[in-house]
């Protein structure tokens, strides 16, 4: 029975410790947003409306809580392993 408590316990705090390290990065990505948007905020919305991107009424801080937000799922992973060798 401790095992599965501990288990449990486990896996909730590996759900939670997820949450706020999304939630971080979030609030992260979102005050340097605000800070690049002090100095590059007109040729950054410039650049995506000349892609085609409809940023009409959208604030720097906001697309930078929104980049970090979906770049907090994103995780790079590197392998040595060299399988042309073997």
């Amino acid at each position: 029975m401790d095992k599965i408590l501990a288990g449990a316990f486990t896996a909730v705090a590996a759900v939670a410790l997820v949450f706020f390290i999304i939630l971080l990065t979030t609030l992260m990505g979102a005050l340097v947003g605000w800070v690049v948007g002090l100095f590059f905020s007109e040729t950054i919305l410039g650049t995506l409306s000349r892609f085609g991107i409809d940023v009409m009424g959208l604030q720097m801080w906001q697309l930078g809580a929104t980049l970090a937000f979906v770049g907090s799922f994103f995780k790079a992973h590197q392998s040595n392993t060299n399988k042309a060798g073997k």
